[in-house]
């Protein structure tokens, strides 16, 4: 007879054992299946979340975007140092910004409440104070008085800044009368200047002694949404899109003067933009010889890409701004995108950019500089931030003017 071994088939108590093992057994898949709907349920609440959080970035954003840079509205000073004048020539400057433009070389306005003047060499540096050199504007000198460093060296009067003789004119544009600055010369040539953003016609102050050397007649233009002239229908900057129609009313302005036969341009950020969208879309381009572009806003993305990546912002979060503001403030990217037709460019360009350009990135001129560089003569400031090249090295900004204008007036 066989001995009974336990544990085996035979033995009285396995059906028991087995139908408890077949029960737990049969339990395993459970686990993995409610395990598995977990972890989707996770990786849903995660991407909800995600794109809740994008949204809400790209909703905060655009809103910023949109008060930097599409609104109308009037930049307040930002006294952000603190100026003293010592004796009648020198000024000492602290509490100032670690990178601002006030440790810059170079000539700067300086502003406060009630005041303006000139700050240019750098006489001490005492690393959390500088002197500089100093010349009085308009106003009573400062003491111990919040100021700020600007590019506008003197108030906006070409006479008391270069003692040069200017008229007060108006032509007209689309949406009404628009002032500007008409100056006389010599030459058959006009220079029309554009002013960028929230900027006005002192901006091309830099321009006035190379056109005055060369005989130039100039007229520095207004244009809508600047204070006191016609609003645009959309309330909002358009970045050329609108405003290339005042700049084609200016040249028109300056072709009917007399002994007029052809006219050059001078674009400074936004204006380069304008400037660029006037080449494209005016019946009068075939009159401009040629166009000088200053940190030119050649594409509306580039600058919120840059403010994106100045904010440590991924990538994505910037392509969702822009979805963003196309979608609460119809900014059209494409429109806005100038390089994309450089093909059209049929002009001469002086092209100038500083390296350390905050605002438009320097890649933008590095891509026109590319594409047309039959026409484009680019001038690198290495030193210079957003419209800053004349402030940091005068003589080379106006010699690279000066040589320009002269080459296209021949």
């Amino acid at each position: 007879m066989s001995k009974d071994v336990k544990g085996s088939p035979d033995d009285g108590a396995s059906p028991i054992a087995s139908d408890r093992l077949a029960q737990w057994a049969g339990r395993l898949p459970r686990p993995r299946r409610f395990a598995g709907k977990r972890t989707l349920i996770a990786l849903l609440s995660l991407v909800i979340f995600l794109v809740v959080v994008n949204f809400a970035v790209a909703w905060y954003y655009s809103g910023v975007l949109n008060e930097e840079g599409l609104v109308i509205k009037e930049d307040e000073p930002d006294f952000d140092l603190v100026a003293s004048a010592i004796g009648e020539d020198l000024v000492r400057l602290e509490q100032g910004p670690d990178d601002g433009e006030w440790r810059l070389r170079g000539q700067w306005g300086l502003a406060w409440d009630g005041g303006r003047g000139m700050i240019g060499e750098i006489v001490e540096d005492g690393g959390d104070y500088l002197v500089r050199s100093f010349t009085l504007a308009s106003g009573e000198p400062p003491s111990s008085a919040p100021a700020s460093v600007e590019s506008d060296i003197y108030p906006n009067d070409p006479y008391l800044a270069f003692g040069v003789p200017y008229e007060d004119v108006q032509y007209e544009s689309p949406l009404g009368l628009q002032d500007a600055w008409k100056f006389s010369g010599s030459d058959d040539t006009w220079v029309v200047f554009v002013h960028g953003h929230r900027e006005n016609p002192g901006e091309g102050m830099s321009a006035l002694p190379a056109l005055q050397a060369l005989g130039m007649p100039a007229l520095f233009i207004t244009y809508r949404n600047d204070k006191g002239q016609p609003k645009d229908p959309s309330n909002r900057y358009q970045y050329g899109l609108t405003e290339w129609e005042d700049l084609h009313a200016a040249v028109e302005y300056v072709l009917s003067q007399p002994g007029a036969k052809n006219v050059a341009l001078i674009g400074h950020s936004m204006g380069g933009g304008i400037v660029a969208k006037f080449l494209y879309e005016s019946p009068l381009a075939d009159s401009v010889v040629g166009a000088v572009m200053d940190s030119p806003m050649l594409d509306f993305a580039a600058p919120v890409d840059l403010g994106a990546r100045e904010r440590n912002l991924p990538g994505f979060v910037s392509s969702s701004v822009k979805w963003m503001a196309a979608r609460r403030f119809g900014v059209d990217w494409e429109a806005l995108n100038y390089l994309k037709d450089a093909d059209r460019f049929g002009a001469p360009i002086l092209l100038i950019h500083g390296e350390q350009d905050r605002r438009i990135p320097i890649e933008t001129s590095h891509e026109l500089a590319r594409l047309r560089s039959d026409l484009v003569t680019y001038s690198v400031y290495p030193d210079a931030g957003h419209t800053d090249a004349w402030y940091l090295d005068s003589a080379r900004y106006e010699n690279d003017l000066r040589e320009f204008l002269l080459r296209i007036g021949r």
